[in-house]
């Protein structure tokens, strides 16, 4: 997924396993880290990117903010004022 261009969430397989990836800065990347459910995303995790573990039950209420929370770090200033004020 992508807003103007700057991915935010990616999506896809490994081994027959769904697989989904999200922006992240490297403070929250640390806390995810911390708990369980999350893993630090093959090359791209030294930039903050977070990896849902395959092995868990997600946790959809956590997802969904976590992933607006990823949008909000790739999208121009103005959307993020649309998004914050449409809240």
């Amino acid at each position: 997924m992508k807003v103007r261009g700057k991915t935010f969430v990616m999506m896809g397989e490994n081994e027959g396993v769904p697989s989904l990836s999200f922006k992240s800065t490297k403070e929250e990347q640390f806390l995810l880290l911390q708990q369980e459910g999350y893993v630090k995303t093959p090359y791209i995790g030294q930039h903050g990117w977070v990896s849902m573990d395959k092995s868990s039950v997600p946790d959809w209420d956590e997802l969904a903010v976590l992933i607006k929370e990823a949008y909000l770090l790739a999208a121009p200033k103005r959307l993020v004022k649309q998004v914050i004020e449409g809240a």
